[in-house]
Formats: structure tokens, C-alpha cells, sequence
């Protein structure tokens, strides 16, 4: 199912996701990461080389093959730079660059709502879709390649649209700094919970917000998006590593948790996080 919602992305102008996905013999792994903002530090976090030098405390998943990234505000996304040998990230002796691009056919979303977005009306470039390949030079764990696609989407609508509709293999769920609260975000991320099963998601990262919610607020959001409507149950999940919240989020320690919904082999010798 992976193949036909990447099928559905990339169209049929698409070159370089095209040749990515015509390279790729099994069902690409995807990791999701809703609100994402200008970070791109799962591209590490969830790479063969850091789970290397931060073993689990049991064997865990592959890591992804592809990486999506979804936001829709324009205070974050309009400043994303996506042409080729543009520079993502700078910083720490750490530098993230495009080395390949393709702008994709925009997707077909509806509005951005109220019910789970605070600035709807601050929605950029709404469906607009970006495939790359980047590479991210570290100081601690070498240079790591990978294919992205940055989307510019609103979470809650891109999951109901999209997500829940083709049901691509959703290996990992990233929720770090999700903008709930005082953020971009209306209703928090506890609704991710209701979709890990469907997904198939075998990893959750969070920083402990990942049970956060405001019951009024995803009432309105249930009444609007049925599909993502649930018991809001983090019931299942176990903690299997821990990164001090300094390394990445300032919301809080950040945790691998896995899902009870894992139906793939582990392989405590993972794959290669890029097959670029």
C-alpha cells in the first residue's frame, strides 16, 4: 500500500521519486513526522548510526526508508529553502543540504480547520509537495543520506486524506514539539493514538506529549474527521530508549516507544536508513 500512495505523490511528472520508488524492492518503510517545523533531526535520531551508538534496551524495528514531513503555518515552512545544494541546517558542526529536488504536483487538501489548527488562515503554499534526497553531515555519527518528502499540509486532514486512505506502511510516528497549547496546533496530538494500529506504526517517538489533549477540543475535531476519532489510549506502548529532552525537543525527555501493533521482523542488524 506504500507504493500506491507514493504512486499518488509523485504523479506523472514526477523523475526523481520515481526512480526512488522503482529502486525500492520491498514495501517502503515511512516515518511521519506531523509538525515538523524546521527540524530535521529524525533524519539522525532515526538512523541506523545513532541506534548503533544508542542501543535500545531491546532489539527494535528497521529504521525507515523515507521520511515524510507535514506543516502547514507559513511563519515555518515559508522559510524552507528547497532548491538543490541548499543548506536546511547549520549548526553545531552539523549541516543538513539538498544534493537532489523535484517539485511534486500539488496535492488536493481541504481547507485548513479551526478545529485543529489555531491560525488557519496562515496556511502556506496549502498541498504543496517537495521530494528530495539530503544529506546530513554530523559530528557524531558521520554523514547520513536520505529521501524526504516535505508536505505542506495541515496533520489531522493529511492523515483522514491521505494517510488513512491509502494506508501506507507508517513504520514511525515522530511527536516532538507538536504545536499544541500555545503552538500552531488546536487540539494536541492524542488523536496520533487512534491511528498508530492502522498505520501499522511500530515505533513511536515522543517527547511526552503524546497523551495531551483538550476533550472539547477533540470532540470538535472527531465531529469533523471521524476517522481519527478514538479512545485516545497510549495503553501497549513501551519505552525502549531515552534522548535527554536538551538534545532535541525543550518540551521534554524524548522516548522510543513501541507499538502493539508491530507485525514485521525486527532485525537487531538494521538496514540502511537510505537506499540513495
Amino acid at each position: 500500500m506504500s507504493y500506491e500512495f507514493l504512486n499518488l505523490l509523485a504523479g506523472s511528472r514526477s523523475r526523481l521519486l520515481r526512480e526512488w520508488i522503482d529502486a525500492t524492492p520491498c514495501e517502503p518503510r515511512i516515518a511521519w513526522y506531523p509538525s515538523c517545523g524546521d527540524d530535521f533531526r529524525d533524519i539522525v535520531y532515526l538512523s541506523s548510526a545513532f541506534a548503533q551508538s544508542s542501543p535500545p534496551s531491546e532489539p527494535e524495528p528497521s529504521p525507515p526508508d523515507l521520511f515524510i514531513h507535514t506543516d502547514y503555518h507559513s511563519g515555518v515552512t515559508g522559510r524552507v529553502d528547497f532548491r538543490p545544494s541548499a543548506e536546511l541546517y547549520v549548526g553545531r558542526g552539523s549541516r543538513l543540504t539538498i544534493t537532489e529536488h523535484e517539485e511534486l504536483k500539488p496535492l488536493r487538501l481541504p481547507p485548513v480547520s479551526d478545529c485543529s489548527a489555531t491560525f488557519p488562515r496562515d496556511a502556506w503554499d496549502l498541498g504543496g509537495a517537495h521530494f528530495m534526497k539530503v544529506s546530513f553531515m554530523t559530528p557524531d555519527f558521520g554523514t547520513i543520506t536520505a529521501p524526504l518528502l516535505f508536505i505542506s499540509a495541515e496533520n489531522a486532514a493529511f492523515c483522514e486524506t491521505l494517510l488513512l486512505r491509502h494506508r501506507p506502511l507508517i513504520s514511525h510516528v515522530v511527536q516532538v514539539r507538536y504545536g499544541h497549547g500555545f503552538g500552531f496546533a488546536y487540539c494536541g496530538p492524542a488523536w496520533l493514538l487512534n491511528v498508530l494500529s492502522r498505520l501499522r506504526t511500530e515505533v513511536l517517538v515522543s517527547d511526552g506529549h503524546h497523551t495531551n489533549q483538550s476533550e472539547e477540543r477533540l470532540r470538535d475535531l472527531f465531529l469533523e474527521m471521524p476517522d481519527l476519532q478514538g479512545a485516545c489510549s497510549a495503553a501497549g506502548l513501551r519505552s525502549v530508549r531515552t534522548l535527554p529532552g536538551v538534545r532535541w525537543s525543550s518540551h521534554g525527555d524524548v522516548q522510543w516507544l513501541l507499538t502493539p501493533y508491530r507485525n514485521s521482523t525486527v532485525q537487531p542488524e538494521a538496514q540502511a536508513n537510505s537506499r540513495a
